[in-house]
Formats: structure tokens, C-alpha cells, sequence
């Protein structure tokens, strides 16, 4: 239903209604969806075994690095692997983790330096295992990850319904020569496997 106002002109005092476009209505419904944004707490990690994240696949995946961390996410602790693969093609890092729905993965991919999601996810009210989300729940989901904007793919160019979400994180290992971890990293990668592969 559309918001209206009567208000009088003060000037000529002759009244009139103003009323509010619905899209405007309707990105504020869209944006009051989003609950408050979801928190992540890394609480322990440790460094892995440098072990293949698809070992089903044809070709052998390289991996630099492998990190397994607990982290509590909105007051839930939860169990991650993630791995660094920065001589693979296609991806350069997987995370997977225990959800409610099961082991989950989810693969980051780079562009420009910049790392992103594909909208690959988990739909709310479509008896799917999964689709690829419209930008709208993309967004919704974003701001819930406390993640960045969300783009056209163009490497599908062809096809309207294709996203990238950025995580607002450059390519870097997730252990640096000084044996520190990239926290922030974990956490955002944490909350997008989160955010995408459930019905959030």
C-alpha cells in the first residue's frame, strides 16, 4: 500500500495529497527485512595439512596453505577449514564448514585483487537446494554478512542473473611470514558461507 500525506500549500493554502512511489516503498520494505547484521568471533586456528579441499576432481588443486579456526558466529561456536590455492585457475580460496543443513562449502574467486562470492545460494522460499539468488537477496544477504556491494558477473555477460558479492578483502595468504592469521578474512568468508549456502 502506497504512503500518502495530505499537506497544504503556504502560499495559496489549497491542499493536496503527496504520495510515495512505490519503489521507493518498496526498497524500504526490502531494506527492513534485513535483520541486525550477524557477528563473528574468531576464537582459536590453527595451521593444516596441505591436502587437496576436491579430491574428487579430475585435475589436482595446489594448495598453499590450510587453516582450520572455531569461530562463534552470533553466539554459535562453529568448525571451518579453509584453503589457499593461489596457482589454481579457477578459485583461490575454499571454505567449508558444518551447518545446519549439513557440510557445506563455498568457493572465493578473485578479480583485480579483489575478492568475491558468486550468488550461488540457497534459496528462502523455493523448495530448492539451491538457484542463483537475485540481486536483491543478494544484498539483503550482504549487509547481513557485513559484506561489500554486489555487481553484475561479467564473465556471464549472457545472462541477467548472475552476481558477484564482494568481500571487501584483497587476495593475501591466510598465514603471513610473521605467523600471523588474516582474521579479518576468516571471518568474512566464515559469515559468507553462512549467509549463502542456508535460507537466511
Amino acid at each position: 500500500m502506497r504512503q500518502s500525506i495530505a499537506v497544504e500549500c503556504p502560499h495559496c493554502g489549497e491542499g493536496f495529497v503527496v504520495v510515495e512511489p512505490e519503489s521507493h516503498q518498496q526498497e524500504e520494505e526490502s531494506n527492513s527485512e534485513t535483520p541486525d547484521p550477524i557477528t563473528a568471533e574468531l576464537l582459536e586456528w590453527e595451521e593444516a595439512d596441505l591436502l587437496d579441499p576436491y579430491t574428487g576432481n579430475d585435475k589436482e588443486i595446489p594448495v598453499a596453505q590450510c587453516v582450520k579456526a572455531d569461530i562463534r558466529i552470533d553466539g554459535e561456536e562453529r568448525s571451518f577449514t579453509f584453503w589457499y590455492t593461489p596457482e589454481y585457475g579457477d578459485f583461490k580460496y575454499v571454505v567449508r564448514g558444518q551447518l545446519e543443513s549439513g557440510m557445506k562449502s563455498k568457493d572465493i574467486y578473485v578479480a583485480d585483487n579483489e575478492l568475491f562470492i558468486i550468488n550461488r545460494g540457497v534459496p528462502r522460499s523455493a523448495d530448492k537446494q539451491w538457484t542463483y539468488l537475485d540481486r536483491n537477496e543478494c544484498t539483503r544477504r550482504s549487509r547481513l554478512a557485513g559484506l561489500g556491494d554486489v555487481t553484475a558477473d561479467p564473465a556471464h555477460a549472457d545472462k541477467d542473473n548472475r552476481f558477484r558479492i564482494s568481500l571487501d578483502e584483497q587476495q593475501q595468504p591466510l598465514v603471513d611470514d610473521d605467523g600471523g592469521v588474516a582474521e579479518d578474512l576468516l571471518l568474512k568468508v566464515a559469515k559468507g558461507l553462512l549467509v549463502l549456502q542456508t535460507a537466511c
